[in-house]
């Protein structure tokens, strides 16, 4: 399960069924990393871009678990892992521009936007929401940022520059100011050994087996 500004809850329904869908995108764009299709895969979250891709397996194996597993204990919030939860979000973003963008079949030509609106309606039953085959990338991407706002509390995980490169007063000052956790930004991403990177890409295959 994961914490939310609502409380402990483990993703169900549509909203679950859309997480599983971008998981698997987001590890079938890492293994483009692995074969060396493209040099490395910018999701636009710095702090997920620039770590190493089995870094970025174990986070989404880890962050993936506690999404959609009742059983498994809530994450830490810290930057690390808020901020692997936001690269899913931001996944969805780059999938529906290029669903909008390229001229695909009957069967895919909405299939994301179609997901998206299922999960904002089961989850807030929100009437205003654009048609499915609306083009107007700036209305999905607020709605897509409303998505996110179920899951993640802010986008805290996106100062890490502007509090770490400041001197540790004034740091701790804006943490303050902010209500923010005195180590929400120093935690770090695991450096999983070869077995552990194993288990990890094990479980976001079964993660993903549904979607």
């Amino acid at each position: 399960m994961w914490r939310t500004s609502s409380g402990d809850r483990t993703l169900k329904g549509a909203e679950a069924t859309l997480i599983r869908a971008l998981i698997s995108q987001v590890v079938d764009n890492l293994d483009a990393e692995v074969r060396g299709d493209v040099d490395r895969w910018d999701f636009g979250v710095v702090l997920f871009d620039e770590l190493e891709t089995p870094q970025k397996f174990s986070l989404l194996a880890a962050v993936g678990t506690s999404l959609l597993r009742e059983d498994a204990a809530p994450l830490p919030l810290n930057a690390v892992n808020e901020a692997t939860v936001a690269v899913l979000y931001r996944a969805l973003t780059q999938a529906i521009q290029v669903e909008i963008e390229l001229e695909l079949g009957p069967e895919f030509q909405s299939w994301w936007r179609s997901m998206v609106l299922a999960a904002v309606r089961e989850i807030d039953g929100d009437d205003e929401l654009p048609p499915c085959k609306s083009s107007d990338l700036e209305v999905w991407d607020v709605v897509t940022e409303t998505l996110a706002s179920f899951v993640l509390w802010d986008e805290d995980w996106d100062m890490t520059d502007l509090v770490m490169d400041r001197d540790p007063e004034q740091g701790r000052s804006i943490k303050g100011q902010l209500d923010i956790a005195d180590d929400y930004f120093t935690a770090v991403a695991p450096d999983p050994t070869d077995a552990e990177l194993a288990h990890a890409r094990q479980v976001l295959m079964e993660l993903t087996a549904s979607a």
